[in-house]
């Protein structure tokens, strides 16, 4: 940041940056876009039947683009004023859209605008519903107006494929009427074409270089051209990017565009005031004294710990898909993924020397010539059987390439390891905790009853222990691990800020990029174990604010979105980690150890009180701007939150709804004790004790407040997860150890489930400790503990001898002590796991007495 640049220099990069970020949205972005409509114009006259509470119409059509902005319909008569309702289905019968549409007698035969902002798959079958009745989940007290059903008769014509591109068939009360279209204008928002692209391409490259004509015009006299440093230009032209955005987040606020309620205006001032400290210091703080990181020297050097950074976060990323994953095919989608990139993590610790050669080249032409057979077999195979969608048939083709690229891969790995051995370029080995792991790895692979992830993970592991005990940079691997977690959470928060909406109801227990929230909070068990080691590891060497402000707000956010789960599991099992990182990582010895202690604890406190605000508003209204959210397939969202930018909606989390749901998941406080926006006063002035008029207020699963919990419960007999009673706060856990306890042998069970007192098959134990023991034995349940507690022995052992040499030093010490904690409530063992995966890598450096 202290290189100094000519003036011309700076203003010039700064040009070329703007261009390619413009570029950037047009491809490959394309967020530039053109309206497209398509229409069946009413010309005959002829109409459909009355459509009213008793009869409704249909019409299927074929999307013939990603974002269907608003439809038009033509009704030719209303008999009295009111509305009808326009509901659109996906091909899985799920709604997608449902709008009210007024209308009056007077302003009969005319199109009525239907606004959509719906999100759509091109190519898709969808159904577009007309009815009287109102759909269920529209909600009456925010949503719609109280006005009756309008009798209507709507226009329709007979057409054609080549009148109307993507028509489907039209229904009357389930009834075709054959070779009809319902008269209706389709307005399609699409991008623009590759002409379009190439030519606006084009005018901004023009324009740029035009620009850096005049820059280079200007500045031609060299007297002119002043001397700055990169750190000038860099706070020249950052500084009004970070006003523009505050001044944007402060106006929206201040005009009510994010809340209709003050509560929520007032927290989100004070999260911009943070947000708009921590930007400008970030900007403009000193940095005397710092030298330059990113340069040439440095990325030569550390190129292959970049990559494998990169390969460590995509081995993650797929351990994430398979615990979203609903069906076989997508565990072994992401497992084939995992291994992938797993193989890509070994490979990097190999020189260059070793994987150029004439040896190599051989094998890849014999591996490539059987691994295109086994490929092409493969494909044959596949082509004979049967599947019931579509889309697993390339799921299938994934997994069948990317079995012959694992098998290339660990083919290559194994003989390098071999010959390495030979040639005896191993470390000095821990034989003792060798020899332990090995043990351990026995007995998960000889009692595996039916399991094969055990193999796989003992092999491949084992192959990485070996791999690391002879790469020459092995110093650098636990740092590399903790950035891989740190560079996944990263691009995970990212994609969660764009298509992951935080709800106020259902889903107030935000479930981050997975489905379930249990599952977030394990992940991010994970990752605060790592920003911990990140953050405690940078305070035992200084206390500068400048050196360590990024650290804390890692912190912060992490610690944030652990909030947002009101996991209990997941915030104990972080606060124990926490804790025991906080006493073992601190400077000094006696007061002034004392004295550190008490700096990293108020540090630590004081990242969450600031960043939470700022993570919460950015959380709860960025994806709202955005406007594409992305649900899972078993994921229902709100029909405002799904169309358009409906940021005030109710639908959207606000932060009382928060600390009254907080305070009654982590401390038991009965919900709505905290009524900070008057519905349960509300309510209870306009029903009676018997819940009458309950319709009215409540009119979908998804806004259904604490107080009305037992009627929604006698009318479904269910409650969304995060209404759920949990007074007793083991969740059931404690049936589940028992039956497991119970159901505990010698070698093992080939399924993972034991069976409940009620005769349901659990679908796992809740515990490691157990599954393990259940899975595989008592012995190997026995040999489990044993290795899991003689292994954080021996990552105390390490922190406290590399701890001033190996940045990451504390990692496997916090991994395996967060791991046995959050292990006695969840299943996080496996090698598709996570939390697991993470375990196994940082066991790496235990095995060898030299690990630098």
């Amino acid at each position: 940041m202290k290189k100094v640049i000519y003036k011309s220099t700076a203003i010039q990069f700064i040009i070329l940056l703007a261009a390619v970020i413009i570029l950037s949205t047009l491809w490959p972005m394309r967020l530039w876009k053109k309206d497209v409509t398509l229409s069946v114009t009413p010309a005959t006259g002829t109409c459909t039947e009355a459509v009213n509470e008793e009869h409704s119409v249909m019409q299927t059509f074929l999307s013939q683009g990603d974002h269907l902005a608003s439809l038009r319909l033509y009704p030719t008569s209303v008999e009295s004023d009111g509305c009808f309702y326009v509901t659109i289905l996906n091909e899985k019968q799920q709604v997608a859209a449902k709008e009210q549409v007024i209308v009056s007698k007077e302003a009969a035969v005319s199109y009525v605008d239907v606004p959509m902002d719906l999100i759509m798959e091109e190519g898709k079958t969808y159904f577009l519903n007309v009815q009287g009745t109102r759909p269920d989940g529209m909600d009456l007290k925010t949503e719609i107006q109280d006005v009756p059903a309008a009798d209507v008769t709507l226009a329709y014509e007979f057409i054609t494929p080549d009148t109307m591109p993507g028509a489907g068939i039209l229904y009357y009360d389930g009834e075709q009427i054959y070779g009809a279209g319902l008269a209706a204008e389709y307005h399609y928002s699409v991008p623009i074409g590759y002409k379009r692209t190439l030519a606006f391409a084009g005018g901004i490259v023009l324009a740029a270089l035009l620009f850096l004509a005049i820059i280079r015009r200007i500045y031609k006299d060299h007297e002119k051209d002043s001397l700055i440093t990169v750190e000038r230009a860099f706070r020249f032209a950052a500084n009004p990017l970070a006003a523009l955005f505050l001044l944007a987040g402060f106006f929206m606020v201040f005009t009510g565009r994010l809340s209709d309620y003050a509560l929520d205006n007032i927290f989100y001032t004070i999260s911009l005031i943070f947000l708009a400290v921590i930007l400008f210091y970030a900007i403009n703080h000193n940095r005397d004294g710092q030298g330059t990181l990113f340069t040439g020297d440095f990325i030569r050097e550390h190129l292959a710990d970049g990559l494998q950074i990169l390969f460590i976060a995509g081995a993650i990323a797929a351990c994430c898909d398979y615990m979203n994953g609903l069906y076989e095919i997508h565990h072994q989608v992401a497992q084939c993924r995992e291994m992938l990139f797993f193989a890509l993590v070994i490979l990097t610790m190999f020189s260059l020397k070793e994987i150029l050669n004439r040896y190599t080249l051989l094998y890849a032409i014999a591996a490539g010539i059987a691994g295109a057979i086994y490929y092409h077999n493969g494909l044959d195979a596949l082509a004979v059987r049967e599947f019931k969608v579509e889309a697993e048939i390339g799921m299938n083709v994934e997994v069948l390439r990317n079995t012959v690229l694992i098998a290339v891969l660990f083919g290559f790995i194994l003989l390098r390891t071999l010959v390495c051995l030979c040639k005896r370029k191993l470390a000095k080995p821990n034989y003792w905790y060798g020899a332990l792991t090995l043990l351990f790895f026995a007995g998960i692979v000889i009692f595996r009853n039916t399991r094969w992830w055990t193999v796989v993970l003992a092999v491949s592991f084992t192959l990485l222990y070996l791999s690391y005990g002879m790469w020459e940079h092995r110093r650098h691997f636990l740092t590399n691990v903790l950035w891989g977690i740190v560079l996944h959470f990263l691009i995970s928060m990212g994609y969660a800020l764009m298509h992951r909406p935080y709800l106020t109801y259902r889903y107030a227990r935000y479930p981050f990029v997975f489905h379930t929230v249990t599952t977030t909070a394990t992940y991010l068990t994970t990752v605060e174990c790592a920003v911990i080691v990140l953050l405690l590891m940078k305070l035992y060497r200084t206390t500068k604010l400048r050196e360590i402000y990024k650290e804390l707000i890692l912190f912060g956010i992490v610690s944030s979105y652990m909030l947002f789960t009101m996991a209990r599991t997941g915030l104990f099992a972080v606060t124990l980690t926490g804790l025991a990182a906080w006493l073992m990582i601190a400077r000094g010895k006696g007061r002034a150890r004392i004295r550190s202690l008490f700096t990293n604890l108020g540090l630590m406190v004081l990242a969450v009180l600031v960043m939470f605000p700022v993570t919460f508003t950015l959380q709860r209204n960025i994806p709202g701007i955005v406007g594409e959210p992305v649900p899972f397939e078993i994921e229902e969202w709100p029909d405002q939150v799904m169309r358009g930018h409906n940021l005030t909606s109710i639908r959207y989390m606000r932060i009382g709804r928060f600390v009254d749901v907080f305070a009654n998941k982590i401390f038991g406080i009965p919900e709505g004790t905290f009524d900070f926006y008057g519905e349960i006063a509300e309510y209870k002035a306009t029903h009676d004790e018997n819940g009458n008029e309950i319709p009215k207020l409540v009119a979908s699963i998804d806004y259904i407040p604490s107080y009305v919990e037992p009627l929604y419960a006698e009318s479904t007999g269910e409650l969304p997860e995060d209404m759920q009673d949990e007074g007793d706060y083991s969740n059931g856990r404690t049936t589940i150890f028992r039956s497991y306890f119970e159901q505990l042998n010698m070698t093992g069970h080939d399924e993972m489930g034991a069976v409940l007192p009620d005769g349901e098959i659990a679908v796992h134990a809740h515990n490691i400790y157990l599954q393990v023991a259940y899975d595989h034995g008592i012995g190997v349940g026995i040999l489990f503990v044993i290795f899991g507690a003689v292994s954080l022995v021996y990552a105390v052992i390490f922190y406290v001898k590399k701890k001033d040499t190996i940045t990451g030093a504390a990692l496997p010490m916090v991994v395996i002590f967060s791991f046995a904690i959050a292990g006695m409530v969840e299943w996080i063992f496996h090698l598709s796991s996570p939390s697991g995966f993470v375990l196994m890598l940082v066991l790496a450096p235990l095995l060898y007495k030299e690990s630098y």
